[in-house]
């Protein structure tokens, strides 16, 4: 939109009448600030105000938090408009601006119904800001994309027409509407990288380039044709690497991966946490994984970790592991297990049983068993061996990856080891033909 250009409704939302027309409800992200104010003031102009809903969030981290949520409340009711607010706690000292950004958007994804629209009012000096920001992060093409104009978020959508609009524009409509708004003190903070950036950095760039948002913005849409490209690289190569859904994650074949190209690795490595909703790794893990992991000698089990997640190596495949924070399994611990009903392990995982005929642990009329953990040096029998074997030896048979032979179940009955997990069962312990047996499930999502 041309910076002589006055913002109007139609120009903003012609684009999106048809979602507006699928949805019952439209909520538009207000603060109350002038951006937020200009958005809403919009939309009240293009939709029924019945279907709007002013949402406010409280981050509660200015003295003026509560002044500012009864001034949403206040120009709600005077647009005639609905008006939601939510309290959100933000009080670490650390790193407050990502806290508030996590906690406004988890607000949003609850809210959210299915064909429900979010509009936000980022325009196209917070693209510029943001591009700038990553590229001064070492950010790929994810971050130098920039801020996407529409996505999926929750059950609804989430769209932000004022993108292609600059501040400059919104404060004359502001002032040609006689608008009113909230001033936020902390964004004369130069403190935080982003107010630094607006206000030190941005100033000398617009009086040496005219339209800075818009050169910016070209960036950022080329860096999302790299983004795009690079993805279907990758699903391509994904395709011809075996991938495989694993206990707590999923796994490609390492040996395959390491006759392409370095550059086509190091693409794998970054986009495979996309496979399980994560985050993507910064570069310095991409290398690190690279160089640490697939380069790795076949009997080593390194290990990079990431956000929320694990890379792993074992028997020539890569592992990408989902993390979380678990209550220890010490040597001590044993649970009683009424078999009909899952049980919740305390590493997070769960057992659950599957009645079978001719399969699986012969239990007669018997309820319960008893789930102990490793300790060290136990023996069995799988049904059908000759011989006992130790745990230790029976897992690198099964091949049971490193990380999961301290914490797999083990399952007694009357103080004899009848399963181990869902990977056998011992010996004498086995449904026989016409037999009732359980057949054991253990699952688990994350390490």
């Amino acid at each position: 939109m041309s910076e002589s250009l006055e913002i109007e409704a139609e120009n903003i939302f012609g684009d999106y009448e048809h979602l507006f027309n699928k949805s019952a409800r439209i909520f538009v992200g207000f603060s109350g600030g002038m951006d937020s104010t200009v958005l809403l003031h919009l939309t009240h102009k293009f939709v029924a105000p019945s279907t709007i809903t002013a949402l406010h969030i409280n981050h509660g981290l200015s003295t003026d938090a509560d002044a500012w949520e009864q001034n949403a409340a206040r120009q709600s009711e005077e647009l005639s408009v609905n008006f939601e607010a939510h309290r959100v706690n933000c009080s670490a000292r650390s790193n407050r601006e990502a806290l508030a950004r996590d906690a406004r958007y988890g607000v949003f994804e609850q809210t959210l119904a299915e064909n429900d629209i979010l509009l936000l009012a980022h325009h196209a000096d917070d693209q510029a800001e943001t591009v700038l920001y990553n590229l001064l992060r070492g950010s790929g093409s994810t971050g130098m994309s920039g801020i996407p104009i529409a996505r999926d978020l929750g059950l609804g959508r989430l769209l932000r027409p004022l993108l292609g609009v600059t501040r400059s524009q919104i404060k004359r409509y502001a002032t040609r509407h006689q608008l009113t708004w909230s001033e936020d003190e902390s964004n004369l903070d130069i403190s935080f990288d982003r107010n630094y950036l607006r206000k030190k950095i941005i100033p000398p760039l617009a009086e040496r380039w005219a339209s800075h948002q818009k050169r910016i913005a070209l960036t950022a849409s080329q860096s999302k044709n790299d983004k795009l490209l690079a993805k279907s690289i990758f699903g391509t190569d994904i395709d011809s690497l075996d991938l495989r859904h694993e206990r707590g994650g999923i796994s490609i074949c390492a040996r395959r991966m390491s006759a392409f190209e370095a550059i086509r690795q190091k693409n794998i490595i970054r986009l495979l946490p996309a496979e399980l909703k994560l985050s993507l790794p910064p570069a310095r893990t991409i290398e690190e994984v690279f160089n640490a992991l697939l380069h790795a000698r076949s009997d080593a089990s390194p290990e990079v970790k990431a956000e929320r997640c694990v890379y792993r190596r074992y028997r020539n495949r890569l592992y990408l592991l989902r993390v979380r924070q678990k209550d220890s399994v010490g040597p001590e611990n044993f649970i009683c297990w009424e078999h009909q009903t899952t049980l919740v392990l305390p590493n997070g995982g769960s057992l659950f049983t599957e009645s079978t005929d001719s399969l699986g642990i012969k239990l007669g009329e018997i309820r319960y068993l008893e789930v102990r953990f490793r300790l060290g040096g136990e023996r069995c029998r799988p049904s059908g061996r000759q011989h006992s074997q130790t745990l230790k030896k029976l897992f690198q048979e099964y091949a049971l990856e490193p990380w999961w032979r301290s914490s797999i179940p083990l399952l007694f009955l009357q103080n004899e080891l009848v399963a181990v997990g869902d990977l056998w069962v011992c010996e004498g312990w086995e449904a026989g033909k016409g037999e009732r047996g359980l057949k054991i499930h253990w699952q688990v999502n994350s390490l």
